[in-house]
């Protein structure tokens, strides 16, 4: 998996309904169906969308003069690069820190650490 730069919180909450989504959306779409969170100008998703495409999360295709923008990184994928960047950035020696570190500081409910357990062995 390539190295990707990080991305905002807005830029990930774009993400986040397109992933929802699964499918292809118009700037102006976007500005709509975040219209009850946020009060964004189009202008601002427009910038949003631009820094996603320049930063290699999502692709542009342009069908009559409008711009469609879809995924082409996970969600998955996101999350293990951020990840990895914490590692990376807290000098931490290896993921198990990181995991040891979210287990003792958020008290993961059992059902988590069950989940967590789960994953593990399928790796």
């Amino acid at each position: 998996m390539k190295t990707l730069k990080s991305i905002s919180e807005s830029e990930l909450e774009i993400m986040d309904l397109l992933w929802l989504k699964e499918s292809q959306y118009t700037a102006k779409e976007i500005q709509e169906l975040l219209s009850e969170t946020n009060d964004w100008k189009i202008t601002t998703v427009q910038t949003f969308l631009t820094r996603l495409v320049d930063k290699g999360y999502l692709s542009i295709e342009k069908r009559h003069r409008v711009n469609y923008y879809t995924p082409i990184i996970t969600r998955d994928e996101v999350a293990s690069m951020e990840a990895k960047r914490i590692v990376s950035n807290l000098k931490m020696s290896s993921m198990s820190g990181l995991i040891t570190t979210l287990i003792d500081e958020d008290g993961l409910t059992n059902a988590e650490i069950d989940e967590l357990r789960e994953w593990l062995k399928t790796k």
